[in-house]
């Protein structure tokens, strides 16, 4: 049986990672209330995790949604920056858009075309909440299916890491301010070093 034809095969995976205004701590959905302010993406092989594209983009604050500092000190993007060198909402979301439907047709005949492997740190409980809350403002799809592959849990199995920090310096990361497509990379690379170690493992 080859790969395209076996259950749950996926081909591609979309290593994401978004800085925002703020977390709604007090919610199952962090993303209410507030707003993502950067988005990291990259289109990797799902086999080699060999990147195929990647994709940066900045979003002016919408005037609408919460502004915490603390956030603003976790990534530096204040809103005045934001204004000067971001993206409206609308033209953030279709560039955003645009980009994964070029991988993932909304359209394709098959599941496995359409739906979204997504990777990253605590990607399923964080970042996926902020990109439905763009696309769903605009009335576009954003479809991941159910099944994620989340670096917070690769980090404590493999690593014993139990924090971003921790498992992205392994992988030789070190930051003093998030970077969106920088943390998409270093996701990548924790899952890249976690596959690595387990074939050398099983010889």
């Amino acid at each position: 049986m080859s790969d395209a034809s076996s259950r749950g095969y996926f081909g591609k995976v979309l290593a994401m990672d978004c800085e925002t205004s703020g977390v709604n701590v007090n919610s199952d959905d962090p993303s209410i209330g507030y707003q993502a302010v950067s988005w990291g993406l990259i289109v990797a092989d799902a086999k080699t995790l060999k990147v195929i594209d990647e994709l940066y983009v900045e979003i002016k604050w919408n005037g609408e949604s919460k502004w915490d500092k603390k956030a603003e000190g976790v990534h530096g993007l204040t809103k005045e920056y934001l204004e000067a060198n971001g993206l409206d909402e609308e033209e953030a979301v279709v560039e955003i858009a645009n980009f994964i439907y070029k991988y993932w047709p909304p359209d394709a005949e098959y599941s496995s075309q359409r739906s979204i492997r997504c990777l990253g740190h605590n990607v399923s409980t964080f970042d996926v909440w902020f990109m439905r809350q763009l696309f769903n403002k605009f009335e576009l799809k954003f479809r991941t299916g159910n099944r994620f592959i989340d670096t917070s849990t690769v980090g404590w199995v493999v690593f014993d890491c139990f924090n971003s920090d921790d498992a992205f310096d392994l992988v030789g990361v070190q930051r003093k301010e998030h970077n969106a497509l920088e943390d998409a990379r270093a996701s990548l690379q924790l899952v890249k070093t976690a596959k690595t170690l387990s074939k050398e493992m099983i010889g």
